[in-house]
């Protein structure tokens, strides 16, 4: 009969895994979704202004239609060019509908109005954040 020698077991992490090792102290990070409101007001003055910065936390956002517009009209951009063209470059959010419209982009959003100041527009966030 052959002897078998005893082999002690070697402990090994993988750096790469993305499952997380449980330790005594150790707690699963928690994650928090923040609420983010404001209202801008579009002026003769400042008819273009940036509602939404770029941030790559942000899960979803919505824009009200504008309300004291006449007609309701904003228009939307990625860009502070585009929206102060109100042309090929934005796109028209139609204030007569009252479904808030969604914004679901981590890029920066610009909005521009071209007549009926002052011009009120309500934006919502969602951010997700390490707690």
């Amino acid at each position: 009969m052959t002897e078998i020698a005893e082999i002690e077991p070697v402990p090994v992490h993988i750096a790469s895994s993305d499952i997380r090792l449980a330790t005594a102290t150790a707690r699963p990070k928690r994650r928090r979704r923040a609420l983010r409101t404001n209202t801008y007001t579009l002026t003769a003055a400042q008819p273009t202004q940036l509602v939404l910065p770029q941030a790559d936390s942000r899960i979803e956002a919505w824009i009200t239609s504008a309300v004291g517009a006449s007609p309701p009209v904003i228009f939307m951009s990625p860009s502070q060019a585009g929206a102060q063209a109100q042309g090929g470059g934005a796109a028209q959010i139609n204030g007569t509908d009252t479904t808030p419209f969604p914004v679901n982009t981590t890029d920066q959003v610009w909005l521009s109005a071209a007549i009926g100041f002052p011009v009120t527009v309500s934006v919502v966030a969602i951010y997700q954040e390490d707690e």
